[in-house]
C-alpha cells in the first residue's frame, strides 16, 4: 500500500547517470546534456529512474526468488500424474522435471530469472509463464499464496509494459488493477477470519505455529513456552492477523492515492 501509492515527483533522467549540467557556454546558456551510458535495447534492460512502482516491483522479484528457491522442486512420478488437471495435462508432461538434476536447474534457473525481471521487462514474461506453468500442472502445488504469485507476475507484465511503451492512461489502470487484486485478496481473508470461529478464539494460529515448533522450522521461537506465559497469545495473533487484513483492504478500496494512511502498510 505505501509503495504503490501515488507521489508527485520532479522528472529525473531516464538514462542510467544522472544528466549534468556543464558551465554556462558563449551565449551565456547552460547547456544541459546526458552524461554517456552503455546503450541497451528498453526491452532486455530497462534504464531505471527511482520510484515508488519500480521499488514495488524490485522488492516483489526478491520475495519471488526466495519462493521459487524455496519450493519442493522435486522429479515427477507416477502418483503426481494422476493429480493432473485435465486441461492443463501437457503442462506436466511437457515441463516437469525428469529427474533430480532437470529438478535443480529449474530451482536455480527460476531464482536467477526471478532477479533478472528487476532490470529486465523480457524477464517478466518468462517468470509469468514460469510461475504460472508450475501452479496449474497438478493438484498437488495448488497452494494459495502460489496463485496469488502466478496472478500478480501476470499483472506485473501489462504493468511494465505499458510503462515502457509510454501509454500513461494504460500503466496507470493496469497498476489499479494489481491494486484491486491486493484488495480482493485481504478482503475476502478478512472476512473468512470473522467468520470462523476457529479463528476467533486462536485454534488455527495455535495449530500452526505449535506445529512449526515440532517440525523444528519455527526460526527458534518457543511457543509452546510464550503460551504458558501468555495463555491468550494465540487470540492476540489471531485477532492481529484480522485487523491488519481489513486494514489494507480498507485502505486501498477507500483511500485515494498519495493518502497518508497508506504508509500503514508497512507493518505487514
Amino acid at each position: 500500500a505505501y509503495i504503490l501509492r501515488g507521489r508527485k515527483k520532479t522528472p529525473m533522467p531516464t538514462t542510467m547517470s544522472q544528466a549534468k549540467t556543464n558551465a554556462p557556454d558563449e551565449g551565456g546558456k547552460a547547456k544541459v546534456e546526458d552524461a554517456k551510458s552503455i546503450r541497451i535495447h528498453p526491452l532486455v534492460l530497462r534504464n531505471y529512474t527511482p520510484n515508488n512502482l519500480q521499488l514495488f516491483r524490485c522488492l516483489f522479484y526478491i520475495v519471488m526468488a526466495y519462493n521459487w528457491y524455496n519450493i519442493n522442486h522435486h522429479p515427477c512420478n507416477e502418483w503426481e500424474g494422476t493429480f493432473a488437471y485435465y486441461h492443463t495435462r501437457p503442462l506436466g508432461d511437457t515441463f516437469c522435471p525428469r529427474d533430480q538434476r532437470q529438478a535443480d536447474l529449474e530451482r536455480y534457473v527460476g531464482s536467477a530469472l526471478c532477479i533478472l525481471c528487476i532490470f529486465s521487462d523480457l524477464a517478466t514474461i518468462f517468470f509469468a509463464a514460469m510461475q504460472n506453468i508450475y501452479v496449474f500442472s497438478y493438484i498437488t502445488r495448488f497452494v494459495n499464496h502460489e496463485y496469488l504469485f502466478g496472478l500478480l507476475a501476470i499483472l506485473m507484465v501489462f504493468v511494465v509494459f505499458s510503462k515502457a511503451h509510454g501509454d500513461g492512461e494504460k500503466h496507470v489502470a493496469w497498476t489499479q488493477c494489481l491494486r484491486g487484486q491486493i484488495v480482493v485478496v485481504y478482503f475476502y481473508a478478512a472476512v473468512w477470519k470473522l467468520i470462523a470461529p476457529t479463528w476467533l478464539d486462536g485454534s488455527i494460529c495455535r495449530g500452526i505455529f505449535l506445529s512449526f515448533e515440532e517440525n523444528g522450522v519455527a526460526s527458534g521461537v518457543p511457543w509452546s513456552l510464550l503460551e504458558q506465559n501468555v495463555p491468550h497469545l494465540f487470540k492476540f495473533l489471531a485477532l492481529t492477523g484480522l485487523f491488519l487484513d481489513a486494514l489494507l483492504a480498507g485502505v486501498l478500496l477507500f483511500c485515494p492515492a498519495g493518502h497518508w494512511i497508506q504508509q500503514v502498510g508497512v507493518l505487514f
